[in-house]
């Protein structure tokens, strides 16, 4: 199950990367915003918050993947990092396709007590989540 939640979570990220990708955020996202809401969401799954953060996903990933299916597939992989002690940097960029319209994908890398981890979090037009992986 965690691996079939987990291929779920790429796939869905991977259709929010296969539109028309752009280095510049798609009019009416905020960089900052985006930001923001990312660390916010990494600092939830990172206290197992899996419920607020599925309570922010698109109709499209809430279809692709179940409640639990979030803490399945990234619940032990997190909490064998440890403690979150440091966002180290982000990046972001903008994209569009026929699914999920114009989106915000931001890439954070961060460090935690026993190693790290780059999160890749897609946002559509509502801020809702379209797309979440973690390596």
């Amino acid at each position: 199950m965690r691996k079939r939640a987990g291929i779920i979570l790429g796939i869905v990220t991977i259709l929010c990367l296969q539109g028309c990708y752009t280095h510049r955020l798609p009019e009416g996202f905020d960089e900052e915003m985006v930001k923001g809401q990312a660390v916010r969401i990494i600092q939830q799954m990172s206290r197992s918050e899996y419920d607020i953060v599925t309570a922010q996903f698109s109709k499209e990933m809430i279809e692709s993947l179940e409640s639990s299916g979030l803490e399945d597939a990234l619940g032990e992989s997190i909490t064998a990092l440890g403690s979150l002690e440091e966002i180290q940097s982000q990046q972001v960029a903008g994209g569009q396709n026929d699914v999920i319209g114009d989106y915000a994908i931001v890439v954070t890398k961060c460090k935690y007590s026993e190693g790290r981890a780059t999160y890749t979090i897609c946002f559509d037009s509502q801020q809702k989540i379209c797309g979440l992986y973690m390596k």
